[in-house]
């Protein structure tokens, strides 16, 4: 009888690729600044501080140095994440065809999305998802910045103000938008006040429930990673305003999907012979380095 073997599933086209691409369709993040793939290792790099002023010569004139002008060094360590899920061995009976279809379509997809969510979450919170808890692998996440504005019901008004934070630094505009995907039904269903001469009609007629793309020029994009839900109670965040060139991330090893069928690869005690079930295992290594968080600000409900 067909069976796939247990070694990694690298093949071209099937279940490493869909694991990869429904990572980066699930997350939100890869929405709002791209991923820069990398070598395994520590990474480093550089944000310019302000930016370098043009002089203005004539013929034979000297040539001055510039103003005050730096280079602000990141470096970002390897960050390791995995998720394994158990099912019954019954799966390795069915031919080869069979078996790569249920990969394809149900396994590799999942476990792409619940990548894709680790992502997120690592940015927006800093948390391990699995358990929930702060991570000692995350120096820095967005949920630390400190330009706070409150949600009291009008959506298109908060974003302007939260904008308008990190506009009045003078140095910096925001071109991303993260929301909760209850802020974002909020704002799609926004309707003008009372008073207005379009009062009751929808501000943004055009929106669909399922998410927005772009907000008046901002990329945007919708995820229950901003709130931490259901991997966090409520956090009462509702959108992310900011820079998202400040953040540098991308993935160090692509995700193979591996199937285990002995031993206990999960450590919960039960040896996957002894009752009759397999392992689905994929593994990701990331680096990720976020920079001014004076360039970001919250959404929250604080009552």
């Amino acid at each position: 009888m067909a069976m796939l073997n247990t070694s990694m599933l690298a093949l071209p086209g099937t279940s490493l690729g869909i694991v990869t691409e429904s990572a980066l369709d699930a997350g939100l993040l890869p929405k709002l600044v791209a991923q820069k793939p990398t070598l395994f290792g520590k990474v480093s790099g550089g944000m310019f501080a302000g930016v370098p002023k043009a002089q203005i010569v004539g013929e034979s004139e000297a040539k001055t140095g510039q103003d005050p002008f730096s280079v602000v060094p990141w470096t970002a360590d390897p960050v390791k994440a995995q998720i394994t899920v158990r099912t019954s061995s019954e799966f390795m009976w069915a031919d080869e065809d069979y078996q790569l279809g249920i990969l394809d379509d149900l396994v590799a997809p999942a476990i792409g999305a619940g990548m894709g969510r680790f992502v997120d979450l690592f940015a927006f919170h800093g948390i391990n998802p699995l358990t929930g808890l702060a991570s000692a692998k995350a120096t820095k996440w967005l949920t630390q910045a400190t330009k706070v504005i409150e949600s009291a019901g009008s959506p298109t008004a908060e974003l302007n103000a939260a904008v308008g934070l990190i506009a009045a630094t003078g140095t910096a505009m925001p071109n991303g938008i993260a929301f909760d995907a209850a802020y974002n039904y909020a704002l799609a269903t926004e309707v003008y006040p009372a008073g207005h001469s379009l009062a009751g009609q929808p501000i943004y007629p055009s929106m669909g429930f399922n998410g927005v793309e772009n907000w008046r020029g901002l990329r945007a994009g919708s995820s229950s990673t901003v709130s931490g839900r259901p991997e966090l109670a409520d956090t009462l965040l509702r959108g992310i305003v900011g820079d998202y060139s400040q953040i540098r991330w991308g993935y160090q090893r692509d995700i193979p999907l591996k199937v285990i069928e002995y031993g206990d690869p999960d450590n919960t005690g039960r040896d996957l012979q002894g009752f009759n079930e397999i392992a689905f295992r994929a593994e990701v290594v990331i680096y990720m380095a976020i920079g001014d968080l004076d360039k970001f600000a919250l959404i929250k409900d604080l009552v």
